[in-house]
């Protein structure tokens, strides 16, 4: 995760890259919020791969992880509680 918040992640296109930049995205914090552009760049970038190495199942899990800790931090703020 320091290496994403440093902004030092670039290029994705391997298999073993993506599963761990998809796997630190999805411990992305209320802090990193102010980077929401990049992260969603990232996790498209993860995607792509994963749509490249014939749909790897441990991705995409990560992907999915991922992409709901995005939701949480950017809409969970406008869900009223009740």
């Amino acid at each position: 995760m320091l290496e994403i918040r440093a902004g030092a992640v670039t290029t994705i296109s391997e298999l073993d890259r993506a599963n761990e930049i998809a796997g630190a995205l999805s411990g992305i914090g209320a802090e990193d919020k102010s980077r929401f552009d990049e992260i969603h760049e990232l996790l498209n970038q993860c995607y792509a791969v994963w749509e490249t190495k014939d749909g790897d199942a441990t991705l995409l899990a990560r992907i999915r992880r991922a992409a709901a800790r995005l939701d949480e931090l950017e809409y969970g703020p406008l869900v009223p509680y009740e």
